[in-house]
């Protein structure tokens, strides 16, 4: 299972070969949308580091 997204405050959790089968989502995308995220919170941590810095 994979953390996808999260959805009102609640982590929904999507299991990528079942998607894939579905055809609800390919391979790429979910890898784009994880490198988004991954991004997102990446920067997310940056700014805390700084705003404790200061």
């Amino acid at each position: 299972m994979f953390n996808f997204f999260k959805k009102n405050n609640k982590t929904v959790l999507v299991d990528l070969e079942k998607t894939e089968k579905e055809g609800l989502i390919t391979r790429e995308e979910f890898l784009e949308l994880k490198i988004k995220r991954t991004q997102r919170e990446l920067d997310d941590l940056k700014e805390s580091k700084k705003g404790r810095k200061k």
